[in-house]
């Protein structure tokens, strides 16, 4: 993201007289916005709603063209942390339950207790602190959670089948002991399960079927209460790289609208919430129509910004 901001700061720049200083060299060439024939589709589009957004925010011909022309070329091939850490974990057996798995591991036996903590600052009026939990993580892991520091833990993950919305895996999320751990610690503290699909092919071959994503949603609702201790507390979708495929962004905005119904009308308290990435670059998230769908209203909406920080 840096090169995008450094890029950015050139174009905003005013051409320079000779007897001022140039970092860029009196040689430097400012170049040129490709053309789109020179690009993918995908990458076209992307760089089409690029400029178009910036013409709508004000800016001029000239800013909206260098706008359009830091759009990547790799976003296509973009994976986050999310799906590289998915990727990476694929096929191995949950470990948050087996007493066996790591010598440090308590007795599946033993009670949930409360963890003493040392003055935990409070969390603000109004605001959520989320965490998620993934399948590979441990008992000593639950054990040593800071759940007064949490309102919500998301439970990682439902593996989406592309095909027919069933599970391809659910990790421990049937007998975790972790929602008895957070509730025990911490009577506030939410436990949702994360339902993820990556890639834009099986995103496109998902959303596009509407009897996969009426039994997914219907699978989700009996993963509430289809398992042992607690029942969860709701959903969060991590759908990422649906891509550039026309219909996109009706088709997340209808499975949305048909989750947070069914889910708020079956229980008004579960929690809907959905993962987005920190630039949507093909505008396949219409947000703000997820705050109204009937009578129900998504949640809240959690930005994936693992590429902005600072030290300080």
């Amino acid at each position: 993201m840096g090169h995008g901001v450094a890029a950015g700061l050139l174009w905003a720049g005013a051409a320079f007289a000779e007897d001022v200083y140039d970092e860029t060299g009196p040689d430097w060439q400012i170049p040129e916005i490709p053309d789109v024939s020179e690009v993918s589709p995908a990458i076209a589009r992307a760089r089409s709603l690029a400029k178009t957004t910036a013409l709508e925010l004000g800016a001029t011909e000239e800013e909206a063209d260098q706008a359009a022309f830091l759009v990547p070329e790799y976003i296509a091939e973009y994976k986050s942390p999310h799906q590289i850490a998915f990727e990476e974990h694929e096929g191995e057996a949950p470990t948050d339950f087996d007493p066996n798995a790591r010598p440090t591991r308590i007795p599946k036996t033993t009670e949930p207790t409360l963890v003493p903590k040392v003055a935990p600052k409070a969390i603000a009026t109004g605001k959520r602190v989320l965490g998620w939990h993934p399948y590979w993580a441990t008992m000593t892991d639950i054990q040593n959670y800071q759940y007064s520091n949490l309102t919500t833990i998301a439970y990682f993950s439902y593996a989406v089948n592309s095909t027919n919305g069933n599970a391809d895996s659910m990790g421990s999320w049937s007998n975790t002991p972790l929602l008895d751990w957070a509730y025990t610690n911490n009577p506030n503290l939410k436990v949702v399960l994360t339902a993820t699909l990556f890639g834009d092919a099986a995103t496109h071959r998902f959303l596009t079927n509407s009897v996969a994503c009426s039994n997914l949603i219907t699978k989700l609702l009996i993963a509430m209460t289809n398992r042992a201790g607690r029942s969860g507390h709701g959903v969060n979708i991590d759908f990422e790289g649906v891509g550039s495929w026309t219909g996109a962004t009706a088709a997340v905005t209808t499975f949305m609208s048909n989750l947070t119904t069914r889910f708020k009308a079956a229980n008004p308290n579960y929690e809907i919430s959905i993962a987005l990435p920190s630039v949507d670059w093909y505008a396949n998230f219409a947000v703000s129509n997820y705050m109204s769908f009937g009578p129900y209203s998504l949640d809240y909406a959690i930005v994936m910004g693992y590429d902005y920080y600072y030290s300080g």
